[in-house]
């Protein structure tokens, strides 16, 4: 059998309880839908941990699979949404004032 160069579906719909072979997977072509997902990932952790290192593993990941990636950050947003300042005077104003703001957007 001829191998094309048309897009693959990544998982198979089957009524039977075995698990699909990758050839079985590779064999189905990809609606067209499939062919642009878009993929969302949040990220939340405590005050004072760094995301930035899991965020940096997952951006090479993605990109190796050839998606763009946006980072969206949400303390960056909510002062703007809010439409408050965004300065503060040291790193623990700024924590605690965002969370506050957060809490207020909730």
């Amino acid at each position: 059998m001829a191998k094309t160069n048309r897009p693959v579906r990544k998982s198979l719909r089957s009524k039977t309880k075995r698990s699909p072979s990758s050839s079985e997977i590779e064999d189905l072509p990809a609606t067209p839908d499939e062919t642009n997902i878009e993929l969302v990932f949040g990220f939340v952790g405590p005050t004072g941990i760094d995301l930035n290192k899991v965020c940096d593993v997952l951006r090479s990941q993605l990109r190796s699979f050839g998606y763009d990636c946006e980072e969206i950050r949400l303390s960056d947003l909510i002062s703007t949404y809010l439409g408050t300042s965004t300065s503060f005077e040291n790193a623990y104003v700024r924590t605690k004032t965002l969370m506050a703001r957060g809490t207020a957007l909730r």
